[in-house]
């Protein structure tokens, strides 16, 4: 997946096919049975921390819902952020193309996406 510079925005992407492509073992097949958590109200919340390691400042992100549906249990659900994803929709996979630092952390048994600081690469808390 090659990564070009947006001068504009001052930041790094990949085209949405590189990274449907590269993503595409974590999207599944469409079928929204297999996700846990569902809501069609989600937005991206942007926040500056200091890194967890290097203490450098650093942008995270993170998913909030305003409704949603917990398929296991039929919940409705309000107000929540999602975390410790391991797979989503093509539709989120598109909106977080541009976050090269949110990405699958693979360090445990089941991966799953999380911010990394662009520094020193390490996985930030939730």
């Amino acid at each position: 997946m090659d990564a070009c510079w947006d001068d504009h925005s001052k930041r790094w992407y990949v085209d949405r096919e590189s990274v449907l492509e590269t993503l595409s073992r974590w999207l599944g097949d469409g079928d929204d049975a297999e996700f846990r958590i569902e809501s069609e109200e989600a937005f991206i919340a942007a926040a500056q921390v200091s890194c967890s390691n290097c203490r450098e400042k650093i942008e995270v992100i993170c998913i909030h819902c305003q409704s949603g549906r917990d398929h296991e249990t039929g919940e409705t659900l309000e107000r929540f952020t999602l975390s410790n994803i391991s797979s989503m929709d093509g539709a989120l996979a598109a909106t977080l193309e541009l976050r090269r630092f949110f990405r699958m952390e693979t360090g445990s048994e089941e991966g799953y996406l999380a911010d990394h600081c662009p520094c020193c690469g390490a996985m930030q808390e939730d």
